[in-house]
Formats: C-alpha cells, structure tokens, sequence
C-alpha cells in the first residue's frame, strides 16, 4: 500500500488536541459553566497551563472574566485564567520588537497589565499554595517585571516541590535563565541538562536541551551558527535527549507533543543532520510548530515542507 504524500504543514495546535478549540469556543461564547468543565478534574500543571493559554488567547475574554471573578467566590479559576490574560495582553502591548523601537508608553502598558497579573496571581497561590499552574505563571509573569534570579528561581522551587518535572514550569524558568534576562549560557545548560537527566523515561523534558541549543545559535553571528551545528557534541547530545524523552518507548503525545518534535526536526536540520530529523518529521506527520523555521530561509510553512521532504529521503 502506497504511503500518501505529505500534505501542507498544519500550525494550528489545536489539530492535534482538538479540547483546544472547544476552550476556545467555550471563552468566546462567554460560557462559564462550559469552561469550567474543562478545567474540571485537571491537576496537572502543564495541562492547566497550556488551557489556560488558549482562554488568554481570545480577544476581549478579560471583560468576561472579570464579571466571573467578582462573582465566583468558591473557586481561584476566574483569577488565574484573568491572570493568565493579563500577561497576554502585556505582550502585546509590548509586541515583538526589540527594545529600542518599543515606546516608553507601550512598556507602561505592559508594565500595568503585569502588575494587575501578578496581583491576581498573588492571590490565587495565597488561597491555594500549591498551585502549581499558577506559580508557573508566576515565573512567566516575573519575567517581564524583572524580578531577578533569586526569585525565579524561588517561584520555579514551589512548582518543583509538587510537580518536580513540569516542562511548562521548567520552560518559563528557562527564559529567566538566558543572558538577555540576567542569566548566563553555563546556567541555561546547567539547568537544562540537569532536568533532562532527572526525567522519567519518555518524558517531554528534554526538549529543554533543544531550546538552549537553539536560543544559543540565535545570538551568534552567521559563521559562527554554523560552526555551532557542526559541533560533534551538540549533535551527540541532542541524538541522545531524543532517543531517551520523544523516541522512546514509554513517550505519549501530550500536551505540547508537536512542539517538542518540531523543535527537534528543525535543530536537527540546522545540523544537516536530515537523517536524525526523519523520526520527528514521521512523528509529526503533516503537524507543525511554526517556531523557527524560518531560520532555514523562506517562510516557516516553506523550511519545514522543504527539510521534510530532505529528511524523509535520507532517513
């Protein structure tokens, strides 16, 4: 039976969670009852986490969220996805441009929609300590407030006591790491390798090596970048993370699976590696996270059609 070709790269992440569209629709509707449900029963952190981001995706959803807030006594769920909103709409207010095309008005609109965040948040973990998904977004928020490393780093610590192998968690940590944040490359690595080692077998961890890797090859010049990927023991280490979280045996495609593998086609690409690339190109079929790709010249939905088609002749 002939195999079918691959078809355009699908970016939309709710194609491969399809709850993400009903959360969506759930928000936009302005239904409660219907979004509380999904929240229902849930209690692991990156699960949380990655709904909530849907819900803070959905334009004019504070204004319903409030309305929840003020009357909704028995549960923090109204804060914590108003919070979660709230950092959205800090991002945007900020948008993506480098700092010195960002106005001084545009940080202050960030700057308030942090803080109104925070507050929130600050009253979700008081109410309920071992909230983990709303600690991670506390280290998400603390971020753009500059809160420095001792207090990331004690944000990212009330997580670990309860969930110690949340990826979210540990990804938001991340970011405070990179030397653009006050952190330093020697503690990126430390970091990342260190959970990477500490996960169970088949877990999502290890994708944490792939991300510093690239971030790292992000602030060298072009010459250096290839030399970076040329590297026999960048590749070695990224071979190995991969045979022991994504490509092993107990590996299960939660939340956050289509990243992960994404991720690690595209380093694998950036290393001319097409071949060690294939089993995530498989992996992923015609899904796709757009991150990156671009770095391989074209548009994303053009690198990745491109290297995949690469990698699966040569693997």
């Amino acid at each position: 039976m002939t195999t079918p070709a691959p078809g355009a790269p699908v970016f939309d992440p709710g194609a491969a969670h399809p709850e993400f569209a009903s959360v969506r629709a759930a928000a936009q509707a302005g239904d409660w009852p219907a979004l509380r449900q999904h929240f229902a029963g849930r209690t692991r952190t990156d699960e949380l986490v990655m709904l909530a981001v849907e819900v803070a995706g959905v334009e004019g959803v504070e204004l319903f969220l409030t309305k929840v807030a003020e009357q909704e006594e028995s549960s923090t769920l109204p804060e914590f996805l108003l919070a979660a909103r709230c950092l959205e709409l800090a991002w945007d207010a900020r948008t993506s441009k480098l700092a010195k095309h960002v106005s001084r008005e545009q940080f202050a609109r960030m700057r308030e929609h942090l803080c109104n965040g925070e507050q929130l948040l600050i009253d979700v973990t008081a109410l309920e300590p071992e909230h983990t998904a709303a600690w991670t977004y506390r280290i998400k928020n603390g971020v753009g407030l500059e809160v420095g490393q001792a207090e990331a780093r004690r944000r990212y610590d009330r997580v670990a006591a309860t969930d110690p192998h949340s990826y979210r968690a540990q990804k938001s940590y991340l970011n405070q790491l990179y030397p653009k944040w006050g952190g330093s490359w020697e503690a990126v690595f430390a970091f990342v390798r260190e959970r990477a080692a500490a996960a169970p077998d088949g877990a999502i961890n290890a994708t944490l090596l792939a991300d510093a890797h690239f971030e790292r090859h992000v602030w060298l010049e072009d010459a250096e970048r290839r030399q970076y990927w040329q590297r026999p023991d960048v590749v070695a280490e990224l071979h190995a993370a991969a045979q022991r979280s994504l490509l092993h045996p107990a590996f299960r495609r939660d939340y956050g699976w289509v990243t992960a593998h994404s991720l690690f086609a595209l380093a694998f690409c950036l290393a001319g590696r097409h071949d060690l690339a294939a089993p995530h190109f498989r992996a992923l079929g015609d899904l796709a996270d757009p991150f990156g790709w671009s770095q391989l010249g074209g548009s994303a939905a053009e690198a990745f059609t491109k290297h995949r088609a690469t990698a699966l002749r040569k693997g």
